[in-house]
C-alpha cells in the first residue's frame, strides 16, 4: 500500500521505509542498555517517527492512537529524548480515571514561569511540549461545577 513507502526527495522516487533515514538499526547490549528504553526498529516505527518528527517541528499537536502495548508511549518518549534540550522542554502528564481538571491544570502549570503581568511560559526561550499519556482515561465530571472536564481543557489548549 501507499503507507509502506516514503518519498525520497533526492531521487523523487517512492522507496520502502526500511531505506529511509528514519529507519535506524540498533546494537543492543543487555549489560549497558535497558530493554524498556529500547525501540526495536521496524518499518512502522520508522514511518510513525518520521511523521511525528515533522509535526513537532511544525509545532502541531500530534495524537497517536492504537491498542495498548503497541509502543506509542515508547515512540514518543524516544522522540522527546532525542530533541535538543536547548530548544525544547518536555513534560509528561499521566492521566488516569481519577485525574481531575484541577489536577491536570496544576500539571500543565508546573513547568511554566511567570514572565510579565499575566503572561506565563517555559523557562528561557525553549519550546514546551506536553506529552499527555492515556488521553481517554479521565473520569467524566458527574456533577455540574464551575470546573471543566480534563478533555475539554486539553482540547482548548490544542486549538
Amino acid at each position: 500500500t501507499i503507507f509502506d513507502y516514503w518519498l525520497d526527495s533526492n531521487s523523487n522516487k517512492f522507496e520502502p521505509w526500511r531505506q529511509s533515514p528514519s529507519f535506524q538499526s540498533i546494537e543492543f547490549d543487555s549489560r549497558t542498555m535497558k530493554m524498556d528504553e529500547t525501540t526495536v526498529p521496524t518499518t512502522e516505527t520508522a514511518s510513525i517517527s518520521h511523521w511525528m518528527g515533522l509535526l513537532v517541528q511544525k509545532h502541531r499537536p500530534t495524537l497517536l492512537a492504537g491498542p495498548s502495548g503497541t509502543g506509542k508511549t515508547q515512540l514518543v518518549a524516544g522522540m522527546l529524548s532525542g530533541l535538543n534540550s536547548a530548544e525544547f522542554l518536555s513534560t509528561k502528564i499521566n492521566l488516569n480515571y481519577y485525574s481531575t481538571a484541577s489536577l491536570l491544570l496544576s500539571s500543565l502549570e508546573a513547568p511554566l514561569q511567570k514572565r510579565t503581568g499575566s503572561t506565563f511560559g517555559p523557562p528561557g526561550s525553549v519550546q514546551l511540549i506536553y506529552f499527555v499519556d492515556d488521553l481517554n482515561l479521565p473520569q467524566a465530571a458527574e456533577e455540574i461545577t464551575f470546573t471543566q472536564n480534563s478533555c475539554v481543557i486539553l482540547s482548548a489548549i490544542g486549538s
